[in-house]
């Protein structure tokens, strides 16, 4: 209550639960369960390619995850890759040769780029390298489909009340619920490829 009287939070709120549904949805679209949630890209992208090494990470894979895609789906303008910014970040530095940080140099400020695919980081896909992980996903992003209801519904919730044995006593709260309905899905399988580590 002392928020609401002292602060401007009233004004904050939209951008803050906006902020939310966004962490939500990203989590979501990217390795949801299909559970009560959206099904995510990396869930509903079934065909892996194993990478040359168990656990390890070299230029190869780059180009093997690229051949696995069947041309149909890799040369759709839809096409890219997503992978969470270590990744992104041990593919950077294999061009040694080429200097390590090549994208940096080369980028021009134009959103980056591997083997002529836009690249997109997702904070919510596994970055690590050991077994059985997926670090990487490449494939045609117009076979991933989200349906979203348009509109979202927030209720205010003036006295929040404890649980358990504090049950229907005013905790001094008081709250937003937000919510909204949105659900995604692969629709073609084989239009995405995982690196399987």
């Amino acid at each position: 209550f002392e928020v609401l009287s002292d602060t401007d939070f009233g004004q904050q709120l939209p951008r803050l639960l906006a902020d939310a549904k966004d962490r939500l949805e990203e989590a979501a679209f990217a390795t949801g369960t299909g559970t009560a949630q959206p099904t995510g890209v990396v869930v509903g992208a079934t065909s892996t390619t194993a990478t040359v090494t168990t656990g390890a990470y070299v230029l190869a894979d780059v180009y093997n995850l690229h051949a696995s895609l069947p041309p149909r789906f890799r040369n759709s303008p839809n096409c890219a890759w997503v992978a969470n910014v270590a990744q992104i970040n041990r593919t950077r530095a294999l061009d040694t040769a080429g200097g390590a940080s090549f994208w940096t140099n080369l980028g021009k400020d134009q959103p980056e780029q591997l083997m002529g695919k836009p690249i997109y980081e997702s904070s919510s896909i596994d970055p690590v390298l050991t077994t059985t992980h997926k670090p990487m996903v490449f494939g045609d992003f117009s076979n991933y489909y989200i349906v979203d209801r348009v509109g979202v519904s927030i209720i205010y919730e003036p006295m929040v009340t404890g649980t358990g044995a504090s049950a229907n006593v005013p905790t001094g709260q008081s709250g937003w619920f937000m919510y909204w309905r949105v659900g995604a899905n692969v629709s073609t399988a084989s239009a995405f490829r995982t690196l399987l580590t």
